[in-house]
Parts: C-alpha cells; structure tokens; sequence
C-alpha cells in the first residue's frame, strides 16, 4: 500500500504540474482556477488513498475468513474422526464386494482361465479398494497438518505479505 499511495504522490503532483504548465502556456494563471485545480486534484488523491486502504482492507478479512473456515473445518474433522470410520468402512464394503465377486466367478468358471481370470478381476478391485483408502488417509493427514501449521503459525505474520498469495487456493495458509 506505501508504494501504490507513493505512486499516486507522484502521479498526482506530475499531473499538477502539467495543469501549471498549460495554464501557463494558455495564459490562464488566474489563481482562482489554480486552487479549484488543486482543490480537485486533491480531492482525486485522497478517494484513491482510500480506494487503496479499503482493498487493502478487504484482502486481510477474506484471507482471516478463509483462515477461519479452514480451522473449523480441520477441527471439526478431526474432532469428529468420522472420516477415518467412513474409509474404513468403505474399505471393508469394497473388500466384501470382491470377494462375492471372486466366488460368484469361481462357481461359474468352467475352465481354468475363467478362475484366473475370476483371481485376477478381484486382485484389480482389491488393489483400487487399498488404494482408495490410503488416498482417504492421506488426506485426512494432509488437512491435520494444515490445522496444526494453521494453529500454531505465529501471531506477528509479516506486514508487508497480508493478503499476498492467498485465494489461489483454500488451503493454502501461509
């Protein structure tokens, strides 16, 4: 915000010099026209100032907002552990379900292939079962370490990163 209320000095004292200099080219250096020039020009700056602050300031409550939610989530979640019973549980179905596959196909099989094939279908789902449910662990882990690194992030963050770098995505905290 220093820099953008720099630039807008600058721009707004280049301005006012460039309104002198054709006034005085024009002949018009009334000094009444000088000060409503100045009066207005002024007036411009301090509503960009302003414009300026209240980004500022709505960047900061959305990225302490999106803090927030992402705390109550992780907490109640973790709180909560239903997650971990729900992937277990699926887990668990997806076995059974393989399974009851597994035999319907051995009863039906005729011939040898048919029972590798049987082996294999049920090898395929099992291996997807497994690898659904170490998807769910993970990212239970990964939201348990964004709460904790949420929770524990120091008080004083840096002034000049507010806002910065934040809305790309709804976890990503720091």
């Amino acid at each position: 915000m220093d820099r953008q209320f720099n630039l807008l000095d600058n721009q707004a004292r280049q301005t006012r010099d460039d309104i002198r200099q054709r006034q005085a080219g024009r002949g018009l250096s009334q000094s009444r026209t000088r000060f409503d020039l100045d009066r207005q020009a002024g007036s411009l700056a301090g509503q960009s100032r302003q414009d300026i602050l209240d980004a500022g300031r709505r960047r900061v409550e959305d990225r302490v907002n999106q803090q927030e939610q992402l705390l109550n989530r992780a907490a109640n979640a973790i709180r909560g552990g239903t997650p971990v019973a729900v992937a277990e549980n699926q887990f668990r179905t997806d076995l059974e379900g393989a399974n009851r596959a597994f035999e319907a196909g051995l009863r039906s099989a005729q011939s040898q292939d048919q029972r590798n094939r049987a082996y294999l279908d049920f090898e395929a789902r099992r291996q997807q079962s497994a690898a659904r449910f170490k998807e769910s662990m993970n990212r239970m882990e990964d939201d348990s370490l964004l709460a904790a690194r949420a929770v524990n992030q120091p008080e004083d963050e840096d002034d000049q990163g507010a806002g910065q770098g934040f809305g790309t995505s709804p976890t990503n905290i720091i």
